[in-house]
């Protein structure tokens, strides 16, 4: 049986092995600093306690006793351990200059920049009598130079000889390694202790920054079984879909998602009502008129079956719809068959065809196009479904004598076909203009029924110019109307 891991359970895990590869590999560079770094350091430190402890012997033993000044913490004893000197600090008072072939104690200047005497740590006090013991411990020791320990503060001592000759001990203190550093801050009784600490407060922060990313996509998942339970209705809230991250973008995604999901439902039950509506109606006109003919009335036959022929050429149109509108749904992923045409003369015959039913309500198609052959390669029966119901769709609203235009042009630049299809209708709300192209939306609830559509012409014009690879918009023009633009790639 296969262990399930949640994705909450994973961040976190990730995060903890993260911390855990950091730490490993500054843990690493730290012991490899160490090792490699501390034979020079210690040899730097060396030469410079050779270095200044000479020149202060020097200055000493010249009787230039104000010229003898050093940049770092230098204290120099004798084989007895008396100091011979010591750095002062800003506020201690100079020792009096002591008669003899060595002045004792005497006080160096510090450099600008240097820092008072720490005020955690040893005395000045406990330094002095420290290392006069390490000095005389020093002499009595065969190895220099070598390292005494006061409190974690290191000291380097080296046998120093002064220019007169005489042996003298001098000591530095010590800058540690960074690893030093760190193992004198770590390494101590208490290091159980904050190694828990530590542990736990990684643990919290993972469980943090793991919660912050697994709780958008866990609120994604609860919303996404509500929509499969039914609930189409369901949006993410406002603090995920107003992030500025990808977690942003895909909560916003998936309301736009669940919109059309909404949408589509609401769709097939519109539709359902209005199929049973157009159904019913003409269905029960048929009826009827079988009855009469049942009757043997012969002076009505021929109204009878006037009526029960547009009946059926309504039912038919309504039929042939939604199977266009089905079949353009597999042709988006089926490849479509296309032949090279001239476009002009293809939109000019289908505004010839329109123009029969555009008279009879006395309204006129001018159609405005290049003179020129444009040829073009298009699903000629999918091209003229798209423009004929846009040329339909503009005769049922244009009002009694106005003019419906429809304009071709080759936009170049864009490598582009603009096909601009305009009535003087009423236009259509601008909040119901971006969903216009929904299958079986209607901009009010009876218009759509009273003009003769059922909300699937407009959906099929999506569709068809889609295939085509172009796209489709509606506006409202100026002046009034409704603007539909249809635009397609034009071949190079």
């Amino acid at each position: 049986m296969t262990t399930r891991v949640g994705m909450f359970a994973r961040i976190l895990l990730w995060f903890i092995a993260t911390v855990l590869i950091v730490t490993g590999v500054t843990a690493a560079m730290i012991w490899y600093l160490h090792e490699h770094a501390s034979d020079d350091q210690r040899q730097q430190d060396i030469e410079i306690l050779f270095s200044e402890s000479r020149g202060i012997l020097a200055s000493v033993e010249r009787g230039d006793v104000s010229g003898a000044t050093s940049m770092f913490p230098i204290w120099i004893a004798d084989h007895s351990g008396k100091m011979i000197w010591q750095p002062s600090f800003p506020g201690m008072p100079r020792k009096k200059h002591v008669a003899g072939p060595i002045p004792p104690s005497l006080g160096c200047q510090l450099s600008r920049g240097q820092s008072k005497e720490p005020p955690m740590g040893p005395s000045m006090h406990d330094i002095q009598k420290f290392l006069a013991s390490a000095a005389v411990e020093f002499f009595a020791a065969s190895e220099t130079p070598r390292l005494f320990e006061l409190h974690g503060e290191e000291f380097l001592a080296g046998l120093v000889i002064s220019p007169g000759g005489l042996p003298y001990v001098g000591f530095l203190k010590f800058r540690p390694s960074p690893f030093k550093i760190i193992k004198r801050v770590v390494w101590s009784s208490e290091l159980l202790s904050r190694l828990a600490v530590l542990a736990f407060l990684t643990v919290v922060l993972c469980w943090l920054l793991a919660r912050s990313l697994a709780e958008p996509v866990l609120e994604l998942r609860r919303k996404s079984r509500s929509i499969a339970d039914g609930e189409f209705q369901t949006r993410l809230p406002p603090n995920l879909t107003g992030r500025t991250d990808e977690l942003g973008e895909l909560a916003q995604d998936f309301n736009r998602m669940a919109e059309t999901i909404e949408e589509a439902f609401k769709g097939q039950r519109q539709l359902l009502r209005d199929v049973s509506h157009e159904l019913r109606s003409p269905l029960a006109r048929i009826h009827i008129a079988l009855e009469l003919i049942r009757k043997n009335e012969p002076s009505d036959l021929d109204m009878l079956a006037g009526k029960i022929e547009r009946d059926l050429e309504r039912l038919n149109e309504l039929i042939q719809q939604i199977l266009d509108f089905s079949r353009m749904d597999q042709m988006q992923v089926l490849p479509v068959t296309l032949v090279t045409v001239d476009l002009v003369e293809l939109l000019r015959s289908i505004a010839a065809d329109v123009s029969f039913e555009a008279d009879l309500h006395g309204r006129e198609i001018r159609c405005v196009a290049p003179e020129n052959p444009l040829q073009m390669p298009v699903a000629v029966e999918l091209m003229r479904r798209a423009v004929e119901n846009v040329l339909r769709n503009a005769v049922r609203h244009a009002p009694d004598c106005s003019e419906i235009l429809m304009c071709l042009e080759v936009q170049k630049p864009e490598n582009l076909v603009r096909i601009t299809i305009r009535d003087h209708g009423p236009g259509v709300a601008e909040e119901h203009l971006s969903r216009l192209f929904i299958p079986f939306f209607r901009c009010e609830e009876d218009r759509g029924r009273q003009s003769g559509g059922n909300g699937l012409g407009l959906a099929i014009v999506k569709r068809a110019v889609e295939i085509h690879g172009g796209t489709v918009a509606a506006r409202n023009a100026e002046g009034g109307g409704l603007e539909i633009t249809i635009y397609l790639p034009f071949p190079k």
